[in-house]
């Protein structure tokens, strides 16, 4: 199975619920949430396999499958709207036993995951651990452990209030922390706690959900510094410190130490960051090369200089005009310049 936050992966996004009854606007929701993930190409979702009813040998569990819609399903089909299905490949993640991969009953799309263990839970609980936040409507049994254990490994969780059952329940019981994490209002919360009556509020409101949740999530940091011990203090005293007390990660390539060709993680650590902290000091052209390549895909950058580097080095006329945190001792007030700059960018 993969391994949970790898730095240069795409994030996942978990999605579960079903709906019982009269479920059009529902599966509006779903479908909405499938056609706007399938756009953003830095996010991978990820299911749990289901077996599909129609297919099902037992008669009484054929027609117990049948009552539900499935989120699973109604996500995927809004996502198949935008990336048919024959160009997937991974950008979605079903998990399975092992016993099941092979199984015609069930259907498979994207890249398979057998998980370990013969259970349900197994599976549910394999899915959560791999995944950066879950997104969850309506929904019984099932759906209430998925909440239930990310919420109990802190993993983000958006339980979908609109549409009542175990996803609402959550949200209730919830709803101060959750309306803190994605930054809401009462008024916000009191209108997203309101079942939608038309399509077209279906479609806002999922699209409203997903976009506050997702800038909720906790972003990455990719660092461009020299690699030298000189600068031990700068990126443990105070980089790291202030990227993390935003619940951020920071990316140090040079941390990391990973076989293969640094020009290429490089270059996947830039595309997959959020924003870039960039470290003058010296003008190593590795350092404004990797500068460039940021600024060419629109990161927000934060460019630190030390004062007494400035007094020998004269910074390149094209970034000259750019704002950038000029400092003189690797301290507190560095710090807190540094965290306020952080909370512009993200």
């Amino acid at each position: 199975m993969s391994e949970r936050r790898e730095f240069f992966s795409a994030r996942r996004i978990g999605l579960v619920g079903s709906h019982r009854g009269d479920a059009g606007l529902f599966s509006v929701f779903c479908q909405q949430i499938g056609r706007n993930l399938a756009a953003r190409q830095d996010l991978i979702v990820a299911i749990a396999g289901r077996m599909s009813g129609k297919h099902a040998d037992d008669p009484a569990v054929r027609r117990r499958l049948e009552r539900y819609v499935t989120g699973d399903s109604q996500f995927t089909t809004g996502f198949l709207e935008v990336i048919p299905e024959q160009d997937i490949g991974d950008r979605i993640e079903t998990y399975v036993f092992a016993r099941e991969s092979n199984d015609a009953r069930f259907r498979h799309l994207g890249r398979v995951i057998q998980v370990e263990g013969r259970t349900r839970e197994a599976r549910r609980f394999s899915m959560i651990h791999a995944v950066d936040g879950l997104i969850a409507v309506s929904g019984t049994g099932g759906t209430d452990q998925q909440i239930t254990f990310a919420l109990a490994t802190q993993t983000p969780v958006l339980p979908v209030p609109c549409f009542g059952n175990r996803a609402a329940q959550h949200w209730d019981n919830n709803e101060d922390d959750l309306a803190a994490q994605m930054g809401l209002t009462r008024q916000d919360c009191k209108r997203w706690k309101t079942p939608p009556k038309t399509e077209e509020e279906a479609k806002a409101l999922a699209e409203e959900m997903l976009d506050r949740f997702l800038a909720s999530l906790s972003k990455r940091c990719f660092v461009i510094m020299p690699f030298a011990e000189d600068f031990d203090a700068l990126n443990h005293g105070v980089i790291d410190p202030a990227v993390q007390s935003f619940g951020d990660e920071p990316i140090h390539l040079g941390n990391r130490g990973e076989p293969g060709d640094v020009g290429e993680q490089i270059r996947e650590g830039i595309d997959k960051a959020d924003y870039i902290i960039c470290v003058l000091d010296g003008l190593r052209p590795n350092v404004l090369f990797e500068l460039g390549m940021a600024q060419a895909k629109g990161k927000p950058t934060i460019l630190l200089w030390s004062e007494k580097r400035q007094e020998a080095e004269s910074v390149p006329f094209d970034i000259a005009h750019e704002q950038r945190i000029n400092y003189g001792a690797v301290d507190d007030a560095l710090l807190s310049r540094l965290q306020k700059a952080i909370g512009h960018v993200r």
